[in-house]
């Protein structure tokens, strides 16, 4: 069967659980029964529509009106291309107040420094600035305007094919959860601003002259040392590792499994806890998602050594040891 078959298929039962139908209900009943015209019969983009609307939900507009621009080629009617309107308007009305211009003066200042050294600001993100390094590379820096201090993303994003990375780039930016290699710091001081520069200056000058493959093979590598964190609790207990999912048998007929899931928008992360058939990965006897911090998807590059470790053990303490000690009970 061809793997767009079986995606339809897949996303056919997610869209016929009983708990995902729950969930539609509601979203129709807060945005209107139009939306239900969408896609009629293409259940994958329905699901997809969903995880938008679930955004939305979430006050997430900026990653939900970029997500319902991305849908705008698929629109086959003019009824449909409305709806999308309609809602990218009620996001861009939330996001509008966002981009008003920061006020400390501090962030002024790194605004103006930056573009007085060759970085361009996007369009549509304000606070966001490139500035491209080799054919399809760009080093980014981001700024937020926090209430005691001025957040700093910055890192190193790849330019998507079959793009004018520069267009793109002035346009769109990358945000915080899609530039391919990035870090985080604050400046709340005269001394954290001089160990900032230096530190952002340092990382610019690491790999100004890498190329797309190798900023990709570099995030490749970090992505590989977080998984890892899971890897050195899991391998003691006997679980065993396939891609980004560990699984241990429990009786013969069941299995513990716990699932790196990669999010379908960034390379941010969920984790899963299933049981489930040893034949089958999707015949569930339970399933939980791992949640921390009030969040279920983890913006990794992001955490801190802390809180990765803090995450694995909070996987590990409320979601694997009660399902093992449960199954061992019944053994």
């Amino acid at each position: 069967m061809k793997q767009k078959n079986v995606a339809e298929i897949f996303a056919q039962n997610i869209f016929n659980d009983s708990n995902f139908q729950e969930k539609w209900k509601q979203y129709l009943e807060k945005f209107g029964e139009d939306i239900n015209t969408l896609f009629p019969e293409k259940y994958r983009t329905k699901v997809l529509f969903a995880s938008i609307l679930q955004k939305i939900c979430d006050e997430n507009f900026e990653e939900a009106f970029g997500n319902l621009e991305g849908l705008l080629p698929s629109c086959s009617t003019e009824e449909e291309t409305k709806i999308l309107a309609r809602l990218m308007d009620e996001c861009e009305k939330k996001i509008l107040p966002k981009k008003e211009p920061q006020k400390s003066e501090r962030c002024r200042r790194y605004r103006e420094t930056l573009l007085s050294n060759g970085f361009l600001e996007a369009n549509r993100n304000e606070g966001h600035f490139f500035r491209k390094t080799m054919e399809n590379t760009a080093f980014i820096i981001n700024l937020e305007d926090e209430e005691d201090c001025v957040t700093v993303v910055y890192g190193y994003a790849a330019i998507p094919s079959g793009t004018d990375g520069e267009e793109w780039f002035a346009k769109n930016g990358a945000d915080n959860d899609t530039c391919h290699v990035r870090n985080i710091l604050c400046v709340w001081d005269e001394k954290s601003e001089t160990e900032a520069a230096e530190t952002v200056s340092a990382f610019y000058h690491q790999y100004k002259t890498a190329s797309k493959d190798e900023i990709l093979a570099l995030k490749k590598e970090r992505e590989k040392a977080f998984l890892a964190h899971f890897a050195v609790v899991l391998k003691p207990l006997g679980f065993k590792k396939k891609r980004t999912k560990w699984t241990k048998e429990l009786d013969g007929e069941r299995a513990l499994s716990f699932e790196a899931q990669k999010s379908a928008y960034s390379d941010q992360y969920y984790f899963n806890v299933s049981v489930h058939s040893v034949l089958d990965f999707y015949e569930r006897k339970s399933y939980e998602r791992v949640v921390m911090y009030d969040s279920d998807i983890y913006n990794w590059q992001l955490m801190t050594k802390e809180q990765i470790e803090n995450l694995v053990q909070c996987s590990l303490e409320k979601y694997i040891e009660p399902e093992l000690k449960k199954w061992s009970e019944k053994s």
